[in-house]
């Protein structure tokens, strides 16, 4: 009796490393699919960490700089965004639903994020003063190319195939 009780624990045992170990590679995949952990809001549009690969590292210490000086600004209206958001989602959600302030707060949300572009856009314009024509070309390309064919997930246009070809261009 003990003997069958301690092979089907075992069996147990087995089948659950098995069942945990099939997820943990599941969920591993993914985030190596889709490019490691995910950034920030400015991520959305443009890929940071792929456009400054690709720069010397004296044009990554200019760039770094323009990028610091806006990065409290950036933060501050992602915050608001987010605060933003969460509002409209509670108005939505609520029982009553008052139209006058759900329209409000989805403009005020609109705000928030128009803000977050227009820094990110004064960003890039600056970070595209400061760089050379071959850098500038470079970097842009890299920061937006991601995004281009994001949703085209065919063999050739996976997001691991992108980053491997723009380390094999620099």
């Amino acid at each position: 009796m003990a003997t069958r009780k301690s092979k089907l624990l075992i069996t147990a045992l087995t089948v659950s490393l098995a069942v945990n170990i099939a997820i943990a590679s599941f969920i591993g995949m993914q985030w190596y699919l889709h490019g490691g952990a995910p950034r920030g809001s400015a991520g959305l549009t443009f890929d940071r960490s792929a456009a400054f690969s690709v720069l010397d590292d004296q044009e990554k210490k200019l760039a770094g700089k323009i990028w610091r000086d806006h990065r409290s600004e950036m933060r501050s209206n992602i915050k608001e965004y987010r605060q933003a958001k969460k509002h409209l989602s509670s108005l939505l959600t609520s029982k009553e639903l008052n139209k006058e302030a759900i329209e409000k707060a989805h403009k005020e949300m609109i705000e928030d994020r128009n803000k977050i572009e227009m820094v990110l856009n004064t960003t890039l314009l600056n970070t595209a003063e400061i760089l050379p024509p071959k850098s500038r070309e470079k970097f842009f390309k890299n920061g937006f190319q991601r995004w281009k064919s994001r949703h085209r997930r065919d063999k050739d246009h996976s997001f691991r195939h992108e980053k491997k070809e723009r380390h094999e261009n620099n």
